[in-house]
């Protein structure tokens, strides 16, 4: 009788249904919150970098849905949870997305439940290689777990973070960033605004592929980026990282 061997990919064996509790809802912007759930059997969750879960979704057709949602929060939060969700509203034939309705709906008491981690993003560790954030919208969340973590256990690893909005009414965690890279000189952050900016902005204009374009240098080799947001903000910058020399595999990506 012949032996069938089935490998099972070493990110997948720790994969867990989570019970967990919302601890806070915070508005970042009109259309995002930043939702955190306090994890409760089992009460830590092994995330590492770049890493996401699948919430759970009540649906009165299929019974219960799930969603991916990246993780924001740093991997040393192992009893927490963080997420940055974007509602996603009904618009004309279009029907409003379950996930990002139900999520919004929450308030701080309520349950949820939670399946993870999954994430195949493996970080290149080494002090002397960059890595370039790059994001957009609710593409946010991967970038702050990524940037906090290596900012805790990497600090002399060169990291940027390119992050594009449409107005001002769009931008969050700024300040946060901000202070950040005057703590940290190996850490760049650079927010762009995509249509007309008002008087008081200080930041750069234009989408965020002319601000990697003009901030990194020539030749990106040996350095690796993750890339997330909309589909053709993810294709104008992979051919701008292409074209300063990265390496095609050096360049993950979430499109959304």
């Amino acid at each position: 009788m012949p032996f069938f061997a089935v490998r099972i990919p070493q990110h997948l064996l720790s994969v867990k249904q989570y019970a967990a509790k919302v601890v806070s809802v915070v508005e970042l912007t009109h259309d995002i919150k930043e939702l955190r759930f306090q994890l409760i059997d089992p009460p830590t969750m092994d995330y590492s970098y770049g890493h996401y879960i699948q919430v759970s979704i009540p649906d009165p057709d299929e019974g219960t849905i799930s969603r991916a949602y990246s993780i924001s929060s740093p991997i040393d939060r192992k009893d927490v949870v963080e997420l940055n969700v974007r509602l996603h509203p009904q618009r004309g034939a279009i029907p409003a997305g379950k996930g990002s309705t139900y999520l919004h709906n929450l308030k701080v008491g309520d349950e949820v439940t939670l399946t993870g981690p999954y994430g195949e993003f493996e970080l290149d560790t080494s002090p002397q290689t960059e890595l370039v954030c790059v994001g957009g919208g609710a593409g946010m969340a991967p970038m702050k777990n990524l940037i906090l973590s290596i900012l805790a256990h990497i600090p002399e690893k060169p990291v940027w973070l390119f992050f594009g909005c449409r107005t001002t009414d769009d931008v969050f965690y700024r300040e946060t960033f901000e202070e950040l890279s005057k703590k940290h000189p190996h850490f760049k952050v650079i927010y762009a605004l995509s249509e007309k900016a008002d008087a008081q902005w200080d930041g750069e204009t234009g989408f965020i592929h002319l601000s990697v374009d003009q901030y990194l240098s020539d030749d990106l080799h040996p350095h690796q980026a993750f890339l997330c947001g909309p589909p053709p903000m993810i294709d104008a910058v992979t051919e701008v990282l292409l074209d300063k020399n990265m390496r095609p595999e050096r360049i993950f990506y979430d499109k959304f």
